[in-house]
């Protein structure tokens, strides 16, 4: 299936020409004030954040692409996009905020990653300078830790939590997981408008977040999943096609390990 690249003001590229097309400004693959301008008008015309970011919810409403998502239970398909967001590594690797990472997103900058490591029988100082690695048994271990922490701290924040849609739920794992609990507590519009089941005004309180800033394609993955219907997983590529030309249809890309 054909994808396109989250694109926004200061891109350049093919997408872009591409993008320009649809919304009928001049197509130099630039995407500059016009552009973005024209972006934003067309969002708002079609029920979509209008944020000026052009990533999977509104390639979808353009293309009418459909959704793609991962199988199993909510708890597989949650380390499968948690997984996907991180990536797994065996070695040591800067973040984007210059924290030594490893695993899938373990920061071994945090109070305590020294004993965590030294438990699974490595030397810290080794693994932090790059000299030793981790078994993929030692990756998912960490992982496990980590994950169920998430899971339990996202069932904090809203009280309705098992009420939410699967893809919800999904969503609220993986912003714990990558910010913390205290993190994703100061998305208050969010997590108001969870507590109502309105998972439109929850995608508003996501997308003008730094968060969506610091993280674009995850802010605009986890939008989209949000915005997903958990029935439209469990209808046919035509139904959903279908659908998608009455502007349901969503898409999110996933690519698997």
């Amino acid at each position: 299936m054909m994808t396109h690249e989250t694109i926004h003001i200061g891109s350049t590229g093919p997408d872009v020409y591409v993008w320009q097309k649809i919304v009928g400004v001049s197509a130099d693959g630039s995407f500059g004030p016009v552009t973005d301008a024209a972006t934003k008008a067309w969002q708002a015309s079609h029920g979509i954040p209008s944020d000026g970011i052009v990533g999977p919810i509104t390639w979808s409403k353009a293309m009418g692409t459909t959704v793609k998502t991962p199988t199993g239970s909510v708890k597989d398909r949650t380390k499968v996009v948690v997984t996907n967001h991180e990536g797994r590594r065996k070695t040591v690797y800067l973040d984007q905020f210059g924290h030594p990472t490893i695993g899938i997103g373990f920061n071994l900058d945090r109070p305590d990653a020294r004993s965590r490591i030294e438990a699974l029988g490595l030397d810290y100082d080794a693994v932090r300078d790059g000299t030793q690695s981790l078994t993929d048994a030692q990756i998912d271990q960490l992982f496990a830790g980590d994950f169920n922490a998430s899971v339990i701290g996202a069932r904090s924040l809203v009280p309705n939590f098992d009420s939410l849609t699967s893809n919800a739920q999904i969503v609220l794992v993986d912003m714990v997981f990558n910010m913390g609990v205290g993190g994703v507590a100061g998305f208050t519009a969010m997590l108001g408008a969870l507590a109502k089941n309105d998972y439109q005004a929850a995608v508003k309180g996501m997308q003008n977040s730094k968060w969506a800033s610091q993280v674009p394609s995850r802010a605009q993955f986890d939008m989209a999943l949000m915005l997903t219907p958990d029935n439209l997983m469990k209808i046919g590529v035509g139904t959903l096609l279908a659908l998608s030309g009455l502007g349901i249809g969503l898409y999110y890309a996933l690519r698997y390990s």
